[in-house]
């Protein structure tokens, strides 16, 4: 059962080390005001924003002004050109993952059978696409290197009995129900999780190396997967977050003492000390051998967590918290400690940064806020 516990008993374990001053605010007024999440912030210079008619629009950072309105069309990922990978609004009837620049001009396009709900671009170029239960593959070349078809599909009781079993909700508002996005480890190996509770390993030329079965504490399934630094995959299923090894080993599970409706939105995150971040109304940041460092609630008990954190370079924590009053986002060190918090809505958005490290984007109110964080 989802749980809205109370998590006025669950306080922050650091709370009583002096707040550090909150850093400068730059705010951009986007014209038309647009209220959503910041997508990404590429490197020409470019804004771009989900609203919240799961509209995709890109804006000039300098004036705030709209580049271009791509109208329901998915955000997938940032290319190192400075354009964004989407895919073509769903009710088309050919259906193509596409490079654009924020000014709407197509670089190149790829036919796909069905509208994805999500697409990885890895390292080398290499695009992987979850389309349903199938996995695609596409090369910098943008042509299709190869495609597994039904993975890990329930079998039809199982759907039948749950029409909704851990389905995805694209950023066009559309429900889908199959695979997760894929994740991608240093050594070129694909990460995918299935409805079913299974996650499954592919190498990059698309063979089968393994699958594991996680069991699934509350209702929710798994969530996207999560690879470290050191190759160990981390996903979240229910209350747990499972640690699994690169051979496919489950190596330990945590059970946070909270649950939460919002688990198609969460995923968890990791920092380059091998701490792991769980989302359960509160943040619990836990070790690399499974075990709670701390915890950490926003300031009031109408305040929840519910999208995942964004780790820093340094390992400050970014977060946004959703309430009553409209929502803030924090900063936290990596031993839980608050650094400042700022009365900035993100409207259910992850904070972004830009290719300036010092610079992490969040909206506000219809605009966006860049907030400098050097030295932080």
């Amino acid at each position: 059962m989802f749980t809205m516990s109370s998590f006025t008993h669950y306080q922050p374990t650091n709370d009583q080390f002096p707040t550090e001053e909150a850093p400068l605010v730059r705010t951009i007024e986007l014209i038309p005001r647009t209220y959503g999440a910041v997508a990404a912030v590429s490197s020409t210079g470019a804004i771009f924003i989900h609203n919240n008619n799961y509209l995709l629009a890109s804006f000039a950072a300098d004036s705030g002004k709209m580049l271009f309105n791509f109208g329901k069309s998915s955000f997938y990922a940032s290319a190192k050109s400075g354009n964004t990978i989407i895919g073509t609004p769903p009710t088309d009837a050919q259906q193509e993952i596409q490079e654009v620049s924020a000014s709407g001009d197509i670089l190149w396009r790829v036919p796909v059978p069905a509208h994805p709900q999500a697409v990885t671009l890895s390292p080398d170029g290499t695009l992987y696409a979850s389309i349903g239960y199938s996995l695609y593959a596409i090369s910098p070349s943008h042509k299709t290197l190869w495609h597994r078809d039904d993975i890990e599909r329930p079998a039809p009781a199982i759907a039948s009995a749950y029409p909704l079993l851990t389905p995805s909700v694209g950023l066009d508002g559309t429900i889908y129900s199959g695979l997760k996005a894929p994740a991608i480890a240093p050594d070129g190996t694909v990460y995918v999780n299935a409805d079913t509770g299974v996650v499954l390993a592919f190498s990059p030329s698309g063979d089968r190396l393994w699958s594991t079965s996680v069991q699934q504490n509350g209702l929710g399934g798994l969530s996207d997967p999560v690879v470290g630094a050191d190759g160990r995959i981390y996903v979240i299923s229910g209350r747990d977050l499972v640690a699994i090894s690169p051979q496919g080993r489950a190596l330990w599970r945590y059970t946070a003492p909270v649950s939460s409706y919002w688990w198609w939105m969460t995923r968890p995150a990791v920092s380059k000390n091998r701490d792991v971040y769980l989302v359960r109304h509160g943040l619990f940041c836990i070790s690399e051998d499974g075990k709670e460092k701390w915890r950490f609630h926003p300031d009031t008990p109408g305040e929840d967590f519910i999208t995942p954190p964004t780790v820093g370079p340094e390992g400050t924590v970014y977060l946004p918290s959703q309430g009553t009053s409209g929502g803030q986002t924090y900063a936290l060190s990596p031993d839980g400690r608050k650094k400042w918090s700022l009365p900035l809505q993100t409207y259910s958005g992850i904070p972004v940064f830009s290719n300036d490290p010092e610079q992490v984007w969040v909206t506000s109110n219809g605009n966006v806020a860049a907030v400098s964080v050097a030295q932080q």
